[in-house]
């Protein structure tokens, strides 16, 4: 949880749309206690950690997507028990390599997909859990604000020194 408030218990998260704006890929928890290159763990321990550590109400996503001139913002608000940020409306299995020193040896777990959306954790990656949501109708129902700023200003860090000033650094 990140902000606790009058409205709910909120976890923020941020990310960038795909370039045809068809998915997103968001990080959640490190689940290193139950699953690694050392411990491929068991689903069940994995699902009953994944929702130990929900302490929250929900999901508040920023996405971004940009271009050379613009930039646009859509703000998503989920329910955190929507069905698919839930790990046991999914049906998980092993990650096998195909290919490198680890062939044929379980590299993490991947889920089904539930309305073009899963579930997935690499060891590799510290055993994060990650969510690709498919952005379809029944998702974009769930934006709750959006901005575009048009020709966006591009600046490096002389640039913004030179017009903030020394004051103000």
């Amino acid at each position: 949880m990140d902000i606790d408030s009058s409205f709910g218990r909120i976890s923020n998260k941020s990310a960038k749309y795909s370039k045809n704006k068809k998915y997103i890929d968001i990080s959640s928890y490190r689940l290193t206690t139950v699953c690694s290159d050392n411990n491929t763990g068991n689903i069940i321990d994995i699902i009953n950690e994944i929702n130990k550590r929900k302490n929250y109400d929900y999901y508040s996503i920023i996405v971004r997507n940009e271009n050379d001139v613009n930039i646009e913002y859509d703000w998503y608000m989920f329910p955190s028990n929507y069905l698919i940020f839930e790990p046991n409306s999914y049906e998980w299995k092993p990650i096998i390599s195909k290919k490198g020193k680890k062939i044929n040896m379980q590299i993490g777990w991947t889920t089904n997909e539930i309305n073009g959306c899963k579930m997935s954790i690499y060891f590799n990656m510290s055993s994060q859990l990650w969510i690709h949501i498919n952005i379809t109708d029944e998702i974009k129902k769930f934006i709750i604000a959006n901005v575009k700023i048009i020709n966006k200003p591009k600046y490096n860090y002389i640039e913004l020194y030179e017009k903030l000033g020394n004051d103000n650094i």
